[in-house]
């Protein structure tokens, strides 16, 4: 929300939020266990790196950019429904503080993660069978680095489980 320019973020804080840019991605998947690697610079039209974040920082910083930019935040609040008018929605009921309240909105967007709030609320909700996956991620100390050029990247190792 506003303008792109005010989330760029300087070197400095970058390091401080542990902003790493990557490059691409090393997995280690099927029957091969040889690692192989793909770049987003490879990819037509895309950026050349991505980055990762600190999760909760990001959101915080996301979250005041919009409060600045005049959205009204409401922290600490559990949406229970999403209110429709003519097939459009318009609005949610949410907890706060005990209390059922509502609100009216131009723009509703579901930021509910895993619990998929609209879409169960639409009867949209399906489960990819392929894809019935658990990811497990971890930071290491002290752990060696891939080498040069995939030692940014994110890696990944998939495995069948017994």
């Amino acid at each position: 929300y506003g303008d792109h320019r005010d989330l760029h973020l300087s070197i400095r804080r970058q390091r401080q939020m542990c902003i790493r840019d990557r490059h691409g991605a090393t997995l280690v998947w099927g029957a091969d266990p040889e690692p192989w690697s793909w770049y987003f610079a490879d990819d037509p039209g895309q950026r050349p790196t991505s980055f990762q974040v600190v999760r909760s920082e990001f959101d915080d910083i996301l979250l005041k950019n919009a409060s600045k930019h005049g959205v009204e935040v409401i922290e600490e609040a559990q949406v229970l429904d999403v209110i429709f008018e003519n097939q459009r929605a318009t609005g949610a009921v949410y907890l706060h503080e005990g209390s059922e309240k509502q609100v009216s909105a131009r723009f509703v967007v579901d930021a509910s993660g895993q619990a998929a709030l609209l879409s169960r609320k639409l009867g949209l909700l399906e489960w990819d069978t392929h894809f019935n996956n658990l990811a497990v991620y971890g930071y290491f100390k002290n752990a060696r680095h891939l080498d040069s050029p995939n030692d940014g990247n994110i890696f990944i190792e998939a495995f069948e489980h017994a």
